[in-house]
């Protein structure tokens, strides 16, 4: 196979696999990082816009919690 290429393959599961990305023999890790950075914050958003509203009690809870110093 030439360089570039992507074999798909199925999973044991039925799914198909994602297709590899081409080596172009460079790397910007930067911008894999930006995307995942990204991707986090997105579902860290649609988890907190999910979720009830705390109550009164649990908002004190969370604060102790939050203000205890750690045991080492």
């Amino acid at each position: 196979m030439g360089r570039g290429t992507a074999v798909s393959k199925q999973a044991v599961s039925g799914r198909q696999a994602r297709p590899l990305p081409r080596d172009t023999g460079q790397r910007d890790d930067s911008t894999a990082a930006d995307e995942q950075e990204a991707d986090l914050e997105a579902y860290i958003a649609r988890l907190l816009d999910a979720a009830p509203p705390l109550t009164g009690e649990q908002r004190d809870v969370l604060a102790l919690l939050l203000r205890r110093p750690r045991r080492r």
